[in-house]
């Protein structure tokens, strides 16, 4: 069935729909300036494919008839880009001799951050198209210490690029002063090399205290947090985790009561895979009490301390698996003694929104930041709904397609909740009687049966079903209609709505009964 939804969805993607389909452009009394734009969109949209095509000559042809060497590709980013990542070298000084922007950033891989053409050169191991780029007047450090063309360099132990971007001027000291001050003693020792130094004696880096790599090890133990920017800093090693394990293991069989200690030992309760603890500090088996249980490590902290928000907020997440309504109440609790704490909002909304309630999740971050950017898509999902009895579903191949489409036109964030994905025993009548009851005109647009199974494999057959939904000023209007399929791409602030049923549903494991439906509802938010 995921066939059909690739080939559905594949619509998203793709950067020439039929000129028929596209929306008809407002008539205006000035021709000649239409005109002109109609041209220079022509040979953009001809530039861009030459380049992916990687053809020099009708490069040098397009830009020579006058098309924009910093013009976009098919996907919105700077036309330089591709080809420095697919290391043309050609078609790259071409673009370049054209005045294309030597330093623009970009980015062309799903899930890829920004960068400029030089440090993706340096990511991507092209040497040469690195030189290149440095000859044209290539800004060395880019992004900055952490970000920086000589970091990638260094953090795959490219030392002979790493010398080529020293020669050419890279900031030598911010660098060195960032692979410090984040802990990246491997980084300093490349870095040292590099310059024809002897490395530095790794005695050198201060260790890592309890409270820091508690701080390292917590953000990946909780949900990622919508739209919010990430440490580049490096990691705990295996000693700093042997360390401050047994100094924790130490303070609290010497003081059972050592409320600081017991917080961090939580914490440490928390780590997910595969952080998890070396086996030289987990506890020996003859001192079961030196470290209590996570939960009755919180008990006691919240026993001298009944207001501990950060004791009641782990507490929470703690109790969450079994008892969700008690974890909501530890949470909103924790959210109380800590009036504003973010990171606890976004927890606690997140939480709210899985369970169906994006109404209160929005109220609980517009508390603590009243312009979060995932407050858009949580009004969003508010104003669509679900229908009752939905499951929802996480991971998958339909959370991977939908995942690299977006990543593809670059509206990943934030991801938990530009990607729905819910699992129903209800029919396609009857999930869109909801929507019919809360959008006027609202009626799913059904695609051609199409048979899923090899000849001979039975009569399992999927049927899809989409409408597109337009999002404006709370509103929603269904866009889609019977037979026309859009450029969602091009669409602003709107929900791609797509209804697959299957006659045939492993997650049930069982075979559906008599009049028994099963659809999968995937709602995918399209917002710049």
């Amino acid at each position: 069935m995921w066939l059909t939804f690739a080939v559905l969805m594949g619509i998203l993607v793709n950067p020439a729909a039929p000129a028929a389909l596209l929306p008809t452009m407002e008539a205006s009394s000035s021709v000649l300036p239409q005109a002109q734009t109609a041209d220079k969109q022509v040979l953009a949209q001809k530039l861009s494919a030459a380049i992916q095509a990687g053809s020099a000559e009708q490069t040098r042809e397009l830009l020579r008839s006058g098309a924009d060497a910093n013009g976009s590709d098919d996907i919105g980013q700077p036309l330089l880009i591709r080809p420095v990542r697919a290391n043309n070298m050609v078609i790259v000084r071409v673009l370049l001799e054209a005045g294309a922007n030597v330093n623009q950033p970009g980015s062309y891989s799903p899930s890829s951050p920004t960068y400029s053409p030089l440090t993706w050169a340096v990511i991507d191991y092209h040497d040469e198209m690195a030189q290149l780029l440095l000859s044209f007047g290539a800004n060395v450090n880019g992004a900055g210490p952490g970000k920086s063309p000589l970091s990638m360099a260094l953090s795959n132990s490219r030392l002979e690029m790493a010398k080529i971007l020293i020669a050419a001027g890279a900031d030598v000291k911010a660098e060195m002063a960032f692979a410090v001050s984040h802990h990246m003693p491997d980084i300093v020792t490349r870095l040292a090399k590099a310059q024809g130094l002897a490395s530095p004696p790794r005695t050198a880096e201060p260790p890592m205290t309890a409270e820091q790599v508690v701080s390292f090890l917590r953000a990946p133990s909780e949900p990622m947090e919508w739209a919010e920017s990430r440490s580049d800093s490096g990691g705990p090693t295996d000693a700093d985790m042997i360390r401050v394990v047994s100094e924790l293991r130490a303070r609290l069989k010497a003081k059972p009561q050592d409320l600081q200690a017991l917080l961090l030992w939580a914490h440490f309760a928390l780590i997910p895979e595969p952080l998890q603890l070396p086996a030289e500090a987990q506890p020996p088996a003859s001192e079961p009490e030196s470290l209590p249980p996570p939960g009755v490590a919180l008990d006691r902290v919240l026993a001298a301390q009944p207001h501990n928000a950060e004791a009641l907020f782990l507490k929470g997440r703690i109790t969450l698996a079994s008892d969700p309504g008690k974890a909501l109440v530890l949470l909103r609790q924790a959210l109380e003694f800590a009036t504003g704490n973010l990171r606890y909002s976004v927890f606690l909304a997140q939480i709210l929104a899985e369970q169906g309630r994006p109404g209160e999740a929005a109220q609980v971050l517009h508390s603590a930041q009243k312009n979060h950017p995932a407050l858009p898509f949580l009004e969003d999902l508010e104003t669509l709904g679900v229908p009752a009895g939905g499951e929802l579903v996480e991971g998958g191949i339909d959370a991977f397609t939908v995942g690299v489409l977006l990543s593809n036109v670059h509206l990943e964030d934030p991801w938990h909740l530009r990607m729905r994905f819910y699992h129903y025993l209800k029919s396609p009548a009857e999930i869109e009687a909801f929507y019919s009851s809360r959008i006027p005109g609202f009626r799913f647009i059904e695609q051609k049966e199409k048979d899923q199974g090899s000849p001979g494999s039975g009569d399992t057959r999927d049927r899809s079903y989409e409408q597109f939904v337009q999002v404006k000023s709370g509103s929603m209007k269904p866009v889609s209609k019977s037979g026309e399929l859009r450029d969602f791409i091009g669409a602003k602030d709107g929900i791609y709505i797509v209804l697959l049923e299957t006659n045939d549903d492993p997650d049930l494991k069982r075979k559906l009964l008599p009049g028994e439906h099963s659809c999968r509802l995937i709602l995918t938010n399209l917002r710049k």
